[in-house]
């Protein structure tokens, strides 16, 4: 995950922040809802500085329980474990508009084995209607991928979900992001880079 064009998007999004906001990464690779949902407290805590929380799980919730019943998670619970951790984030001082959270992409049915493409919909569904319970921004990677056409591929989705994310240039007051230079001590509200640059990475990336 090198700081580079050819990087993972987290690696893209810290270099975009360098000097202006730490990125730290806290996927595991393999981790459904239910494993991250106890260790979020080791993640983050009452006092931490964070700007933006980006919640990004799911993918592993909806392998088939058929085949891998030990990381299968039922899809009420992956809902409830979304709603727990938008909780516990709320307890620690960071409120559902510092949050963004990111749909479970679409997968392959001709190459996936453990997943298929509607029980995966039903789960980036479920996590959609998580988010607008919460007033939670919303990256729609299922959406905006299966909509994308399939000639031009992965790479063009970045154009799409750019297009779904204006509305987040216009945050209400009570919801703004803003970072300090170091370098002049001002802040300017950087959201619309942010999520046009998160957009593309995400999209460019899987």
């Amino acid at each position: 995950m090198g700081f580079s064009s050819n990087g993972q998007w987290v690696a893209l999004l810290a270099d975009f922040l360098i000097r202006r906001c730490d990125v730290m990464n806290r996927g595991y690779s393999g981790y459904t809802s239910r494993m991250l949902r106890p260790i979020l407290p080791q993640l983050v805590q009452a006092g931490d500085d964070v700007t933006l929380l980006i919640v990004f799980c799911g993918t592993n919730d909806s392998i088939l329980a058929t085949a891998n019943p030990g990381l299968h998670v039922p899809l009420d619970e992956y809902t409830a474990n979304l709603q727990a951790m938008i909780g516990y984030a709320a307890g620690v001082g960071i409120p559902p508009g510092r949050i963004i959270m990111i749909t479970p992409p679409p997968i392959d049915d001709t190459r996936d084995t453990i997943r298929t493409l509607a029980v995966t919909r039903m789960y980036a569904e479920r996590c959609s209607q998580v988010a607008a319970s919460y007033n939670i921004d919303l990256i729609p990677i299922f959406d905006i991928i299966i909509d994308d056409d399939p000639e031009v591929g992965h790479a063009s989705a970045h154009v799409a979900l750019q297009s779904r994310l204006r509305g987040l240039r216009h945050r209400p007051k009570e919801r703004p992001l803003t970072f300090v230079s170091p370098s002049t001590g001002s802040g300017t509200s950087s959201m619309a880079s942010i999520s046009h640059r998160l957009a593309r990475f995400c999209c460019s990336t899987l």
